[in-house]
């Protein structure tokens, strides 16, 4: 039951134009492979032009491809093999301490991993999300009935921004009320951003986030960031956001020093009130800002911050489902999913937790109903969504989410990212649930009721 080597050969569908088409297919198997420990690795990644549309980066980019291949295939060794597929991921899967191997760079003639797995909570995640799951259970299959029940779980990972290519950038201003400008590069497109950066802020600085003033980018005035892509925000945005911060409560603690004749290494902001080792002094931040605007410290306490490095932490993610089968009309509905996700501190678990369960609901689309389809001359026929199946609320499974914290000591507070490999689960799990349920293995997506039919007639 030990994994000797990996292969795999991703081919993508350009388009007309390359775009995003070769980092995407690369991703396919720079994202997946590694999730297992093997003596010897290939991967290939060939991207095709064709009449098609162009391209462009999405949710997960390439790595819900990979997995969807990978977590599958994964599956039918372990039944070949007689084994738990959970036992059998357990004896496999990367391990903290881990080196890339997809990730080598050769240096004087040696070939070595340039990226380390330094935190990894894979093994939480599984423990935890099988208990919540009541992986290994008896449950009701619904033998004998037009309706089949099965299980199925998958694993996965991604990656915490671009490893050396992505910048985050950062300024903070005192106000001579105490309370804090935050501008940063990064953009809230409802993922939360704002908040979880003011969070960062407010906790370095040692005030409530009430005292938080966070200002959206504005390119005539605000610092550089890369954007809102990648799983980057929290890891790479709020990294800068914690190095300004950092750099603003020295100075505020500078000044506190020379007023309480105290080292500022031997003191602390809580509560926006200043403590010495003898407990809180009759100083606040807002005092200190009073004192450098109009006292005897004349300076503006601002500083700027930026966050670079050669890393992209991965987050892991495990996805338990039980999926209902109509074998009469082929029609999947997917009942139950545990999510459980490792993605460092969770400096906001209620976002932490919106981002897992929209990336699931938006992955059981990708699973079941969404496809673009084009005729011979690469015009897209079903261009609406009335045509174009997208889940609704009403389509999505009873959800269990938990959050494993296994923490990253290169982000801010041990943080790292959660937005994308939440994608990455559900459709090998699905898949994996409906061989378990039928019998039969699905291995192109969407898993559509004709296709579930037609697989059913060569039993």
């Amino acid at each position: 039951g030990t994994l000797l080597a990996l292969s795999m050969h991703s081919i993508g569908n350009a388009g007309a134009y390359g775009t995003h088409s070769f980092t995407v297919t690369r991703s396919t198997g720079h994202k997946t492979l590694c999730l297992y420990r093997a003596k010897a690795y290939a991967f290939r990644a060939d991207a095709a032009y064709t009449n098609l549309p162009i391209t462009g980066a999405m949710r997960g980019y390439g790595a819900p491809q990979g997995f969807f291949a990978l977590e599958s295939h994964i599956d039918e060794i372990a039944h070949r093999l007689n084994m738990d597929p959970l036992e059998f991921r357990r004896k496999n899967h990367v391990q903290k301490g881990d080196w890339d191997p997809m990730e080598m760079v050769e240096e004087d003639g040696v070939w070595r991993s340039k990226r380390q797995f330094r935190s990894c909570g894979l093994p939480q995640c599984l423990e935890r999300g099988s208990a919540a799951f009541g992986w290994g259970k008896p449950f009701d299959r619904g033998d004998g009935k037009p309706f089949r029940r099965g299980r199925g779980m998958a694993t996965a990972m991604q990656g915490s921004g671009v490893a050396s290519f992505e910048l985050g950038g950062a300024s903070i201003k005192l106000n001579e009320d105490g309370s804090f400008n935050v501008m940063t590069g990064a953009t809230d497109i409802g993922q939360g951003s704002d908040t979880i950066l003011a969070q960062i802020a407010a906790e370095a600085l040692g005030v409530d986030m009430g005292k938080i003033i966070m200002h959206s980018v504005d390119t005539d005035s605000s610092v550089f960031d890369y954007g809102s892509y990648a799983s980057s925000t929290t890891y790479i945005s709020g990294g800068g956001v914690k190095v300004a911060a950092d750099r603003v409560r020295k100075q505020v603690l500078d000044v506190a020093g020379d007023l309480l004749d105290c080292s500022p290494e031997d003191m602390s902001i809580v509560d926006s009130v200043i403590y010495t080792p003898r407990g809180p002094s009759h100083l606040t931040v807002a005092d200190i800002a009073s004192e450098t605007l109009y006292g005897k410290h004349r300076q503006q306490i601002m500083a700027k911050g930026d966050f670079w490095t050669d890393d992209s932490p991965a987050p892991f993610f495990a996805q338990f489902v039980e999926v209902e089968v109509d074998t009469e009309t082929g029609r999947v509905r997917v009942t139950r999913a545990v999510n459980a996700l490792d993605l460092g501190k969770a400096i906001n678990p209620t976002l932490a937790s919106g981002q897992v369960e929209g990336a699931v609901a938006m992955a059981l689309g990708y699973a079941l109903s969404e496809e673009v389809k084009f005729d011979e001359q690469g015009r897209v026929r079903n261009a609406g969504f009335a045509d174009y199946k997208v889940m609704s609320t009403l389509d999505m499974p009873e959800m269990t989410t938990i959050l494993i914290e296994d923490t990253e000591y290169s982000g801010p507070f041990g943080a790292k990212s959660a937005g994308e490999v939440p994608t990455n689960g559900m459709a090998p799990a699905v898949a994996n649930a409906i061989q378990d349920a039928l019998g039969v293995r699905i291995r192109s997506l969407p898993i559509t009721p004709e296709k579930i039919l037609q697989a059913l007639d060569e039993l």
